[in-house]
Order: C-alpha cells, then sequence, then structure tokens
C-alpha cells in the first residue's frame, strides 16, 4: 500500500509502512539536474500568454485563447510527438483528447528554443499537481516521471 500526501513545499510518502519525504532539492539532486554553466541560473520560464504565442509558431491548427484550448493532436510534426512524449511520460496519458499543462508546454518551449530552463522544477510542479489532484481520478493509481 503506497500513499502520498502534499505537506507544504514537500511530498510525504508511505509505502507499506516506510515513509519518505521529497522536496525540490532532493528531486533535482535525484534526476541529476543542474545548469550546464556554473554559477548560471536557469532562465525564465515564459508566461501563459509566451507559451500560446509560441504554440501558434508551431502550427496549431485550431484557435487558442486559453492553455485549456490546446490539443496536441493540433500540432505539426515532429512538436506533436515531443507533446505527446512529454504528456505521456508525466501523466500516463496515451489517447483522447491530450491537453497541456503549463509546465508541460514549458518544458516544449525550452527544448524547442534550447534554452536552459530547470526541467526538474517543472516535472516536480507536474508531479505536485498530481498529488493534489489523486482523488478526482478514478483510480489510486498515481504516474511517475519516466
Amino acid at each position: 500500500m503506497a500513499t502520498a500526501k502534499l505537506h507544504h513545499h514537500s511530498i510525504r510518502f508511505k509505502i507499506d509502512t516506510r515513509k519518505s519525504v521529497l522536496d525540490l532539492e532532493a528531486f533535482r539532486e535525484m534526476l541529476h539536474i543542474s545548469p550546464r554553466i556554473p554559477n548560471q541560473p536557469f532562465a525564465d520560464l515564459p508566461t501563459e500568454e509566451e507559451v500560446l504565442d509560441f504554440l501558434r509558431f508551431l502550427g496549431h491548427s485550431q484557435d487558442i485563447r486559453y492553455l485549456t484550448d490546446v490539443n496536441v493532436n493540433k500540432l505539426y510534426q515532429p512538436w506533436r510527438s515531443f507533446a505527446s512524449v512529454i504528456n505521456k511520460c508525466l501523466t500516463g496519458k496515451s489517447s483522447g483528447v491530450d491537453s497541456f499543462r503549463l509546465s508541460q508546454a514549458q518544458m516544449l518551449w525550452g527544448l524547442y528554443h534550447r534554452i536552459n530552463i530547470d526541467f526538474a522544477y517543472l516535472i516536480w510542479e507536474d508531479f505536485v499537481y498530481q498529488v493534489e489532484h489523486k482523488s478526482q481520478k478514478r483510480s489510486n493509481e498515481m504516474n511517475y516521471p519516466r
């Protein structure tokens, strides 16, 4: 039996009888993600409006005013494939209308522009989102970054 709960800026896990606590810094260290150039901070993340402009630039074939309007299947290749891989790896979704959360769209933006963004932070944000919303799912399973 496993449980996960959000506690301040960390996630508390209990697997069988073993308890663990994970925060962003431990998560980043676990993934071995750090800036490419020592002492250079990560680049600022794009805002939602900048991300929407970027998705329009990639050729999203429908009108998008909000991130919830985005369907990754409406992007041109290879961006559709990259977006689907990000979505599948973080959420486990593989069919239906695959929408993007801001953190996932920011990852695609960072990959496209080859900018040193904090991918660990974005994965962490997605992970926290899943913990916060796990009660809304039909099953008790919670996907994890692959």
